[in-house]
């Protein structure tokens, strides 16, 4: 099920073929230039594998979002802001993200702002070392005032 790339026979040499297949394995879409696949990715028209986008207000249609090769996120142009404007919608419905209206910010387009998520855990170590010290001190001085002030024992 999805999209494979296919190698054929084309004259001289081997050519590659992208095929999108059923579950069935009926062939349902067939491209044989990759510019012409992204563009029918682009606009929607041929499924692109990815999961559905359920409450992004793009009708349960995840738009295609391009392609991460060597680290960079590879995106025509004109795909960009239907893929990044996803993106965002996806990134405000888990709360990582607030958009602020121009209402609010003065300026005259909506704003993005990240929302800042704090999480219990390590502290660094420089800290630990000093918490530790700090735990040394106190315990040496309580000794002290210990063996110093109630030895216990003089008589009379």
């Amino acid at each position: 099920v999805g999209w494979e790339e296919e190698m054929v026979e084309g004259g001289r040499r081997m050519k590659k073929r992208w095929v999108y297949y059923s579950e069935e394995g009926e062939e349902l879409h067939a491209y044989d230039r990759r510019n012409d696949l992204e563009e029918a990715l682009e606009r929607g028209i041929v499924p692109w594998g990815g999961p559905p986008a359920a409450g992004t207000g793009s009708g349960g249609v995840t738009p295609w979002l391009g392609q991460f090769v060597g680290g960079l996120w590879q995106i025509r142009p004109r795909a960009a802001t239907r893929a990044i404007s996803h993106v965002l919608g996806r990134l405000e419905a888990l709360g990582l993200v607030a958009l602020v209206q121009p209402s609010q910010s003065g300026k005259e387009k909506e704003l993005v702002a990240i929302n800042n998520h704090y999480a219990t855990g390590e502290p660094f170590a420089v800290q630990r070392r000093l918490a530790e010290k700090a735990s040394r001190r106190s315990r040496a001085a309580r000794s002290r005032q210990d063996t110093e002030g109630g030895g216990g024992g003089g008589g009379v």
